[in-house]
């Protein structure tokens, strides 16, 4: 599914009981996303196992304001490729769900997300009740100063058993088009609530820190 100038999917206020995009392969050419799924309203889970998404213009996952009242899956080779040329290309991730709330658990298991004009994974002020799941080699790889995977006053579940868990992931943030000599945080979580990475490692080239929680500087 491709488009020239709009999003191929465009589900921006859908209202639906469940949404399945497995094995979905959507390119896009557009500023709002190949995928646009901007205030829609999911009843149930959203399911995007093994679906490919690719955005030349902008981010390949635009879910700004997404309610989901039960999971999301984003796993098992799914990929979001993104890219941008806008003023704000920094901020603007392959996977952008700014101020999503997911009911259940977000599942990016065995993802990869990639973005060489900014984060890979960008999510402002999310809130997923049951947590996230980063790994069974879940990867992102970013580009720029905001790290590979940043979620700015995200509210990520509670102690156990709701946890951000991670294992087997590989995150790295390149400057331009390339990866070495980077000098940012590669798991950037500024105001998070609570966060669990117990069993997550980084591959970072020359970084000065694998994760930071400090105040986010916009």
């Amino acid at each position: 599914m491709e488009h020239p100038a709009e999003p191929p999917l465009n589900g921006a206020l859908l209202t639906c009981s469940k949404l399945a995009l497995a094995g979905a392969r959507v390119i896009g050419h557009a500023d709002d996303g190949a995928v646009d799924l901007t205030g829609a309203h999911i009843g149930g889970s959203l399911g995007c196992h093994g679906a490919h998404l690719r955005n030349d213009s902008g981010p390949a996952l635009a879910a700004d304001g997404l309610q989901v009242d039960q999971d999301m899956y984003l796993r098992d080779s799914f990929t979001a490729t993104g890219r941008s040329t806008a003023p704000a290309a920094a901020t603007i991730g392959a996977v952008r769900p700014t101020g999503a709330h997911i009911s259940g658990q977000l599942d990016c298991s065995r993802a990869d997300l990639r973005n060489d004009s900014g984060p890979a994974l960008a999510r402002r002020g999310c809130k997923w009740a049951k947590g996230m799941f980063l790994r069974d080699v879940f990867t992102a790889a970013g580009s720029g100063g905001g790290g590979a995977a940043r979620l700015t006053g995200a509210h990520i579940g509670r102690p156990p058993p709701y946890t951000v868990a991670g294992g087997h992931a590989v995150v790295w943030t390149g400057q331009g088009s390339g990866t070495s000599k980077t000098r940012v945080p590669q798991f950037c979580f500024p105001s998070v609530v609570w966060l669990d990475l117990r069993g997550m490692y980084s591959v970072a080239s020359h970084a000065e820190c694998d994760v930071s929680l400090g105040t986010a500087k916009e």
